[in-house]
């Protein structure tokens, strides 16, 4: 994983696009694979930039994919930073918009990033649904997401079940 090289080449092939037209829809698509690297190596205040920039264009162009794409993506930066709630918010508004587009993969995606940000907070039975749901499509799909989505449906149950068995003790104390 050579971060650096990565984003020179993305850097220089966005040189390129801009020098043609500024605010494209190319140049958007090379802003947030710069922002994924970005948040791959740790640097988060230059992903969350890009990832702004490239949601600017987009909302431009009106394109509802490309808005709920950078969407999801600063959704995922909050989740990498610990931000559970700003992660859940921003989580939310690209799941709404995913589940119109009618992207399966996608909105199984947002899926799992919205249980993941609520998981998070401490919500396990609120985020199953979510979990639930994902899985569910990505199963559809047999899509390789699936590994990763069953983990966090596994992660809820057990938090729910350990809920469930402290509230038995608690009671039990009673």
């Amino acid at each position: 994983k050579n971060y650096p090289a990565a984003i020179n080449a993305y850097n220089e092939a966005l040189r390129m696009r801009v020098s043609i037209k500024p605010e494209s829809q190319d140049v958007a698509i090379i802003l947030s694979d710069i922002a994924d690297v970005e948040t791959e190596s740790g640097d988060y205040l230059s992903a969350e930039k890009n990832y702004s920039h490239a949601l600017q264009i987009w909302k431009k162009f009106k394109d509802k994919e490309g808005v709920a794409g950078e969407i999801s993506g600063l959704a995922n930066l909050a989740l990498e930073q610990k931000h559970w709630d700003k992660a859940e918010k921003l989580a939310r508004k690209s799941y709404k918009v995913s589940r119109k587009i009618g992207d399966l993969k996608f909105f199984a995606g947002n899926c799992i990033l919205l249980a993941q940000a609520i998981l998070n907070q401490g919500y396990p039975t609120k985020a199953l649904r979510y979990a639930r749901r994902g899985v569910d499509i990505f199963t559809y799909l047999h899509h390789n997401a699936l590994e990763e989505a069953n983990e966090i449906l596994t992660k809820c149950i057990l938090a729910i079940e350990a809920e469930n068995k402290n509230k038995l003790r608690k009671n039990k104390k009673k």
